[in-house]
């Protein structure tokens, strides 16, 4: 598995595009062209306004700029757990709109995510949302040992973006 961006922070890995997704294609939208940066949109520039307009050294929506690239990162807490415990999980996206996974359009750049326990793909999910904190619950036939999280950002067919965002963070069953 080739990693293009990894950022360790405690228990949470975020990866922006990974090499590999779930078994299903896609044809939506993930990240955007056009780059991002204050030139582009995206965050204001410092002394700025979310408007564009104010002081600083480049000035809001600058011409060919896009959307800053979307990112998925997820923290959970505990990170050593009892199979069958439930654990918090606390979910930023950057850059994607989250929305209901049911009875939505397809939408570049909005949808949901699935949370995936180890090398689990496709519908084999632990669970699909949209909101920032939720709740998981660990199967209670999980075997004892180290295993994964991968949270992975999907169109609202539940089809991975394309490229694959996603985000793996450690865990440790009891």
């Amino acid at each position: 598995m080739k990693l293009s961006s990894v950022l360790l922070v405690g228990a949470s890995l975020s990866l922006v595009a990974l090499g590999c997704g779930d078994d299903s294609t896609s044809a939506g939208g993930g990240t955007s062209e056009g780059g991002g940066g204050s030139a582009g949109g995206g965050s204001p520039p410092q002394g700025g306004t979310p408007d564009g307009g104010g002081a600083g050294p480049v000035g809001g929506q600058g011409e060919g700029g896009g959307a800053a690239a979307a990112s998925v990162s997820m923290v959970v807490t505990p990170d050593t757990m009892a199979a069958g415990a439930t654990v918090d999980v606390v979910v930023t996206v950057e850059g994607f709109v989250l929305e209901a996974p049911e009875g939505q359009p397809n939408e570049d750049g909005h949808g949901h995510f699935h949370i995936y326990l180890d090398g689990a793909t496709g519908g084999n999910y632990l669970l699909a949302g949209q909101t920032e904190n939720v709740s998981l619950t660990i199967p209670a036939n999980t075997e004892p040992g180290a295993h994964t999280l991968r949270i992975s950002l999907g169109e609202n067919s539940h089809a991975p973006v394309s490229p694959p965002i996603e985000a793996v963070v450690d865990i440790t069953v009891e």
